[in-house]
């Protein structure tokens, strides 16, 4: 009842409310996008972080299999977050030219 209100309040047309509303959503998707990318940014440094101790400790004279598995595991994870980050910021990219192009549609509504 309250959107009927302000869809009426401001007399725009439903094929404008509807763009605003999918420009707005794409807004948030965009900056969701953002927030995951830099966690897999910082996931990223921590595992290399995590992996260049743990070279570390390999160096040692004693080699333990658990740590060699660890060591594996972490590689693996590492690619997969590596891979995640090439195409994360094509997604941001391809949002972000469709809110630019959009932008003074928008930004024109009454």
């Amino acid at each position: 009842m309250e959107i009927t209100k302000q869809y009426r309040f401001f007399e725009i047309s439903r094929s404008d409310w509807d763009f605003l509303e999918k420009y707005q959503k794409a807004k948030n998707e965009y900056n969701g996008w953002i927030e995951v990318h830099e966690s897999y940014l910082n996931l990223e440094t921590r595992f290399i972080e995590y992996l260049n101790d743990h070279n570390l400790l390999l160096k040692n004279n004693i080699i333990d299999i658990k740590d060699i598995k660890k060591k594996k595991k972490l590689s693996d994870d590492l690619k997969n977050i590596q891979k995640e980050l090439q195409w994360i910021p094509n997604q941001i990219e391809d949002i972000k030219l469709w809110l630019e192009y959009n932008y003074e549609r928008a930004a024109n509504i009454n």
